[in-house]
């Protein structure tokens, strides 16, 4: 064997005078850093409070550590002290006995992180300060401990990396905390948005609803184009709050079994005025064979189709073609709508369903929108627990796909409200909104149809009104001067000799404002703008318990 190989393989197998078992001390120290990593573990969710908390926990179950005090902008503006002695979480009365003591060595010009002996409440401590943090959340924090040699550099390195980690957490929790505050203040604002937006179309919608009736559907084309378009900017106002409440997972749907038939019947229906504007062809082929139930909110899935054929409609040059159809899918029914329009490009089809990514291609288009109505139906569908998808090519139309989970306890179906169109005996209805146009332009239509009326625009008018009126019915704004809706509801219904149906007709309409609805006493809970039919319905519903 080679002399020089030997001598190397003898080098490598044989230990070295130096090697030694890893010192106790640094085997803790290794553990206890690795515990101290585990700890961010513990602050998700939790307040800068809870953080440091947490921190001087660890800390002192670690270190032989006895006094720890802190003074720490958790947020701008907002100071936080905190005492921990022995073990215990100081607070109260207890911190207020420590004022004289404390203000005696936290303004000593304490160099940081050298040790100070100091007498607290007769104990001989050596005490270091240190930084937690820079700028507008940053303070300083004071530990004690009755060791001669605190701190050791391992006592030292583990309280800094303990602080370090909080420091980094607290900036974690401020900036959780102001998206919580942001996403709150962004809930509000669309409330008020949509409210605002919905109350002038309010007015405008039933103003030519009134003239329709007067008219028998016969309008001056102007007066169709205003019609048609109060809708369109109506169909944009709810999309844009609901993508607001469905990215905030605030969407609740009902759980009913649907006859996608009559939900696409109704899609259908919707569709139809802009169908003929544009003079479009339509065919469907809708199978009754074959399964179409399915589990989930007739309202949402008018919606979706809906929302599927106008864009289809919307964007095809006019005399083009619509095909809807339905057909199995293994456990799931497909419902297809395919058109002839210009198709989708190739570089914009992955992200189709993506939040304005239409609206960004198509700003050059009269009827562009606002790119959310696709993000809405993608939402929606998966929240029936299905998919949607789309093939395309440009300049040879586009096919968009909904597939939904077959419903196999088919039994009574969820109706959809039909188009209420009855005659009723006089009923009594009393309007309360401060919107003059809006109370008006309703009370002329429950006239025409049949209702007796009374109007008021402020809560005190309706409270005086109420003894010599007596209405059978109330339908009140919530946005109103002076209280709310909610209020004169709850006072009405106090007061009242028989206490009267209850109807919230408001630009209001997220979850809250529904279950506020529901706890003021209110029996519906309507938006604005209103479509004539719900309207008819809800009443018709209400005569049907007043006879």
């Amino acid at each position: 064997m080679d002399e020089k190989k030997v001598s190397y393989l003898k080098l490598v197998n044989s230990p070295t005078p130096d090697e030694q078992v890893i010192p106790t001390q640094l085997s803790d120290t290794l553990r206890n850093m690795m515990g101290l990593l585990a700890l961010p573990g513990l602050w998700v969710g939790r307040s800068g409070q809870a953080i440091l908390k947490l921190t001087f926990e660890a800390i002192e179950r670690t270190l032989p550590i006895r006094f720890i005090y802190s003074e720490v902008q958790l947020e701008p503006n907002s100071s936080y002290a905190s005492l921990m002695w022995n073990r215990q979480l100081e607070s109260g009365e207890q911190l207020a006995a420590w004022q004289t003591t404390l203000n005696d060595f936290k303004h000593l010009p304490m160099q940081e992180a050298k040790p100070y002996t100091l007498v607290l409440r007769g104990e001989q401590l050596q005490l270091i300060k240190l930084r937690l943090g820079y700028g507008p959340t940053g303070g300083t924090i004071w530990f004690g401990s009755e060791k001669p040699d605190f701190p050791t550099l391992t006592d030292l390195a583990f309280i800094r990396a303990a602080i370090t980690l909080a420091g980094t957490g607290i900036l974690t929790a401020r900036a959780q905390q102001e998206a919580e505050r942001a996403n709150r203040a962004k809930d509000e604002f669309m409330a008020i948005l949509g409210h605002e937006l919905r109350n002038p179309l309010a007015p405008i919608m039933m103003s030519l609803d009134i003239l329709k009736i007067k008219n028998k559907g016969d309008l001056p084309n102007e007066l169709h184009i205003i019609d048609r378009q109060a809708k369109h900017l109506a169909q944009l106002v709810d999309d844009l709050l609901d993508i607001s409440r469905i990215t905030a997972g605030k969407t609740t749907l009902k759980n009913e079994l649907v006859d996608l038939n009559d939900v696409l019947a109704r899609a259908i229906e919707n569709c139809t005025p802009l169908l003929n504007e544009k003079r479009h062809h339509f065919s469907k082929s809708l199978s009754a064979e074959h399964p179409h139930f399915v589990r989930g909110d007739a309202y949402r899935l008018i919606q979706i189709f809906s929302n599927l054929l106008n864009n289809a409609a919307k964007f095809m040059s006019e005399g083009g073609h619509i095909y809807v159809s339905s057909m199995p899918s293994g456990n799931m029914i497909e419902i297809t709508i395919q058109d002839q329009g210009p198709g989708i490009p190739a570089e914009l089809l992955p992200n189709i369903f993506n939040m304005f990514e239409q609206g960004r291609q198509t700003l050059e288009r009269s009827q562009g929108g606002l790119g959310i109505g696709l993000s809405v139906v993608k939402s929606l569908v998966e929240l029936h627990r299905g998919r949607v998808q789309v093939e395309s090519v440009e300049g040879h139309g586009a096919k968009f796909s909904v597939l939904l989970p077959v419903a196999h306890d088919a039994g009574p179906t969820a109706v959809i409200a039909e188009k209420a169109v009855h005659t009723v005996s006089p009923k009594k209805i009393l309007l309360v909104d401060d919107n003059v146009d809006a109370v008006q332009t309703l009370a002329e239509y429950l006239e025409l149809i049949g209702y007796v009326t009374a109007t008021a625009t402020h809560p005190n008018d309706a409270l005086v009104l109420m003894p010599e009126f007596d209405p059978d019915i109330v339908i009140l704004d919530i946005g109103l001067p002076g209280m709310t809706g909610y209020e004169l509801a709850t006072l009405i219904r106090k007061n009242a000799r028989q206490a009267p149906f209850m109807i919230a007709l408001t630009g209001y309409g997220q979850q809250k404002d529904i279950a506020m609805s529901q706890q003021a006493g209110f029996d519906i809970h309507l938006t604005k703008p209103i479509a004539l039919e719900a309207l008819e319905a809800a009443l018709s519903n209400l005569d049907q318990q007043l006879t």
